[in-house]
């Protein structure tokens, strides 16, 4: 250990914290030694309850579908899924 690590010392500030969570504005105030580490406190305040893997929805699908190739699924495919 040497003589810097010795003679420095972390000063804490406080930070307001803006930030957004499932399209809810939020804030808070935190105290760390920098933003970085104002960011990682919020971060490991996230509990999750619960996951679940979401069933196809063709809605979705045809929009994924859309977004990657431009173009919806054909009437065939349609009525295929239909029944």
């Amino acid at each position: 250990m040497g003589i810097n690590s010795l003679n420095t010392k972390s000063v804490m500030k406080g930070f307001k914290m803006f930030f957004e969570i499932g399209g809810k504005k939020m804030q808070t105030t935190v105290i760390a030694e920098n933003e970085s580490q104002a960011k990682q406190k919020i971060k490991d305040k996230i509990i999750f309850h619960k996951i679940e893997e979401k069933e196809a929805d063709w809605k979705l699908a045809n929009e994924m579908w859309k977004n990657i190739f431009g173009t919806y699924l054909t009437e065939q495919q349609k009525q295929a899924k239909e029944q």
